[in-house]
């Protein structure tokens, strides 16, 4: 799961990235496409050292931008919206899985993207847990990424002053990055508030920002799963030169996936 925030160390200074002119997706032709259940957004959040903003906040911020653009397309597509599932499993109308159960679902199809590659088929899902028992759904949807925001860049002069602190503090930094570790984060928590160590929390499928980054970016990936049979129906999954903390530019990311979702 990746619903965590983080820090990462970067220096670098690197020239903005354009948008993709498309994103990578796949669908199959699976009946029972109707009512569709969300599972909670799997969103991880990066930024570097001198970030203000509450970065919990934000990754919840970015992470129901993300759910209601879905939720939007969905209907745009005469799909129903069934159940909006949350971390403990539960939705308004009861208990749609337990804890585990979710969490081991939810890791199962963060590792997909690395499975759905080929460009006529979905590799088959080895799902943990049966879905929409509860809810009485036809599919379920996943939605996953991470996204990175970098700190405020100072000006020029600022950029000096604080490259000669940096050099007066360097025995403190060695020690906190050290105890951060090789990653240059911190401890995280996800959406349960549990502390969670970042070093062991690398099972995103796509590669996590890199610690040179300088760029906003988000990484957003997303696959519909039949209920009835475990089939994956339709996935998609991009890298995107959007802001996490920018409302227009996550839903600009999620409508670019989003529109390659087969209407019913």
């Amino acid at each position: 799961m990746r619903s965590l925030v983080g820090i990462l160390f970067a220096t670098s200074v690197a020239c903005g990235p354009s948008w993709p002119s498309r994103v990578t997706s796949v669908s199959a032709p699976h009946a029972s496409r109707g009512a569709v259940d969300i599972l909670p957004v799997d969103f991880q959040l990066w930024t570097q050292p001198g970030f203000d903003d509450n970065l919990t906040e934000l990754r919840d911020r970015a992470s129901a931008a993300v759910a209601n653009s879905a939720i939007e397309a969905l209907e745009r597509r005469a799909y129903r919206a069934n159940a909006a599932i949350d971390w403990s499993g539960d939705y308004p109308g009861g208990h749609a899985l337990d804890r585990d159960a979710l969490r081991a679902t939810i890791g199962t199809l963060a590792r997909y993207t690395s499975s759905a590659v080929f460009p006529d088929q979905l590799p088959k899902l080895a799902l943990p847990a049966p879905l929409g028992q509860t809810t009485g759904c036809d599919a379920t949807l996943y939605i996953g990424g991470w996204g990175f925001v970098p700190a405020p860049q100072p000006s020029r002069a600022n950029a000096v002053a604080q490259a000669v602190g940096r050099v007066l503090a360097v025995g403190v930094l060695v020690v906190a990055i050290g105890v951060a570790g090789s990653y240059g984060g911190v401890d995280t928590a996800d959406a349960t508030n549990e502390a969670i160590d970042l070093v062991q929390s690398h099972d995103w499928s796509d590669p996590a920002p890199s610690s040179a980054a300088a760029d906003p970016q988000m990484f957003l990936e997303m696959t519909l799963v039949n209920c009835h049979t475990g089939l994956a129906l339709w996935h998609a999954h991009q890298t995107f030169p959007a802001n996490p903390a920018s409302a227009g530019g996550v839903a600009r990311a999620a409508n670019m996936l989003l529109a390659t979702l087969p209407a019913t």
